[in-house]
């Protein structure tokens, strides 16, 4: 098994580290139940590929917890709780599609209020980063002021009876992580070499994640594939959590050279990717064979 890279804080038996990770653990074991009882309760459910894929992505997180515990055990616990949260939200989600049809009903309301929660720690998570602890007043009220729009908005979604396209979602999770990267950039200049290199595997994972989305989104306004964005951009999710789990191995001490590599692709990326749609809006039609 391969060896962890050293934590922020000295004294890597200290009582309150090991609790955490029991915790770690307990949560994981609660997010995987919680994935499996909701195929037990809706074996049925249809999107049956998106619902495995969003699991997948909900188990990596789960897992991330469980190994960041070990080095930063408050953000391996708010890790791990957010991955309880988004579990409820998918597991929710899928009990609604497959009993009550996407109608408004308890499970819809359920996986409603999930979701914006585990918005709200998805950006608990990257204020808080590299240790898990929000240093400043000024993030302390800003994560307060974020739980308190998820649960306003939480209330006011559960108490209509509309159904919802799924695009406002999308468009939050991308506001999300773009209103937060400058304070992740702050706390980056100020931590630790433990946690830079963990904010570098961070950094690599987000940046491989974009990197899928803007050549599925390219792909699919030109040729019309993938016909569904839904399981690809989901499973290029995934590519985060996995980055974070591997800060806590070796590999990460070579963190700082692979990510000047993957941000180069980005730009490359973002640039054809850009030319490609301009072409098409000049041109008015995707390209073809001719």
């Amino acid at each position: 098994m391969p060896t962890l890279i050293a934590s922020d804080e000295a004294g890597a038996r200290n009582p309150p580290r090991a609790t955490s990770s029991k915790w770690s653990a307990i949560l994981a074991m609660v997010s995987f139940a919680l994935l499996v009882g909701s195929y037990i309760a809706a074996p049925h459910a249809g999107h049956l590929t998106l619902w495995v894929i969003s699991d997948l992505v909900v188990a990596a997180w789960a897992i991330c917890g469980l190994v960041t515990s070990t080095l930063a055990p408050p953000l391996g616990w708010l890790i791990s709780c957010g991955a309880v949260v988004a579990a409820l939200a998918a597991g929710a989600a899928q009990l609604a599609q497959a009993h009550d049809h996407g109608a408004h009903g308890a499970a819809q309301v359920v996986a409603i209020v999930a979701a914006l929660l585990a918005m709200a720690v998805a950006v608990h998570v990257l204020l808080s980063l590299p240790r898990g602890v929000l240093t400043t007043r000024a993030r302390q009220s800003m994560m307060v002021t974020w739980y308190a729009g998820a649960l306003i908005a939480a209330g006011l979604l559960a108490s209509s009876t509309r159904v919802f396209a799924s695009w406002p979602i999308d468009l939050a999770w991308a506001v999300v992580i773009a209103s937060s990267l400058p304070s992740v950039y702050a706390r980056y200049v100020s931590a630790p070499a433990a946690g830079r290199q963990r904010m570098q595997c961070f950094a690599i994972g987000l940046s491989l994640a974009i990197i899928v989305a803007l050549v599925t989104l390219c792909l699919h306004w030109l040729v019309a594939w993938p016909t569904s964005l839904a399981p690809t951009m989901l499973a290029a999710s995934a590519l985060v959590p996995l980055g974070l789990i591997a800060g806590a191995l070796p590999v990460a001490s070579r963190a700082d050279r692979m990510l000047v590599h993957v941000l180069t692709v980005l730009g490359l990326t973002v640039v054809v990717v850009g030319a490609y749609l301009i072409a098409l809006r000049g041109f008015g039609k995707a390209p073809n064979n001719t």
